[in-house]
């Protein structure tokens, strides 16, 4: 006696379950391989890009590509990398590089919660590359290049969660505006330490291995940067000043609104 084949059948439900199914994985595949380029056209218009900076092409997609961009015409390449296995651990970690022909910056953006975000940074600055830039601003050319070391900021909910990092200079020329002429000097090694204060961000410079500051920058939540030279930066460049002020004492305050208030 013959027994029929069971008969494998597919309900309405399962059919519409099936495509459904489909349907997330085709969309899945669109996102992961999503053209950054076409990203950007979309986006560029909602974002307001500093003045001086524009970009030029993006390639790749939106989670592992390149883009290039100009700084004051400086050409840059800006690449990156989401690392998607760390979702697993509640993070969105972006490995970055940005480079120009003799300078180089990379790090990392840390994405740890919706309001949490960190971001590394470390490498070298080759600082004539941007005498233009530093100049226009009326600020002071440095010879060499400036090596930044584990470089940290992170902002939570309402006001930075961490800001640490340390910068170095070998020393070498100086030259910077006074009045209508250039001055310059020969300055020794300088370190540049980054420390949070509350919610303020402060810059200590000094001599290398020295404690006594030479210039310190203090941003505030209000957005508000503060400029401070101390007597001990002009006698490590040699310029004269009266004997009765001591290496402690400010020469040079200044303050100026440059960013939107914050926290």
């Amino acid at each position: 006696m013959r027994t029929k084949a069971p008969q494998f059948r597919l309900g309405p439900g399962k059919w519409i379950g099936l495509l459904l199914l489909a349907l997330c994985a085709y969309l899945v595949a669109l996102l992961v391989q999503l053209p950054a380029g076409w990203a950007w056209r979309w986006l560029a218009p909602q974002v307001g890009l500093p003045p001086g900076m524009s970009v030029t092409q993006v390639g790749g997609t939106i989670w592992q590509g390149a883009a290039r961009i100009r700084l004051d015409n400086i050409p840059t390449r800006l690449t990156w990398s989401f690392q998607m296995r760390s979702l697993l651990h509640g993070q969105l970690p972006v490995n970055w590089t940005l480079e120009s022909a003799q300078s180089r910056l990379q790090g990392d953006v840390l994405v740890l919660g919706q309001k949490h975000v960190v971001v590394n940074v470390r490498g070298k600055l080759y600082m004539p590359e941007f005498s233009r830039l530093v100049q226009a601003q009326g600020g002071a050319n440095l010879a060499g290049s400036v090596t930044i070391r584990n470089l940290s900021l992170g902002w939570e909910g309402q006001g930075w969660s961490v800001a640490n990092g340390e910068a170095n200079w070998p020393g070498g020329l100086v030259t910077w505006p006074m009045g209508q002429t250039m001055q310059q000097a020969t300055m020794p090694p300088m370190q540049a330490l980054l420390r949070r204060q509350g919610q303020v961000l402060t810059v200590s410079v000094s001599r290398t291995g020295d404690h006594q500051a030479a210039a310190q920058l203090n941003l505030s939540p209000d957005g508000v940067v503060e400029l401070l030279i101390y007597r001990h930066l002009l006698d490590l460049a040699g310029q004269s000043w009266p004997a009765s002020v001591g290496p402690g004492a400010i020469v040079f305050r200044m303050r100026q609104k440059v960013l939107p208030a914050f926290g």
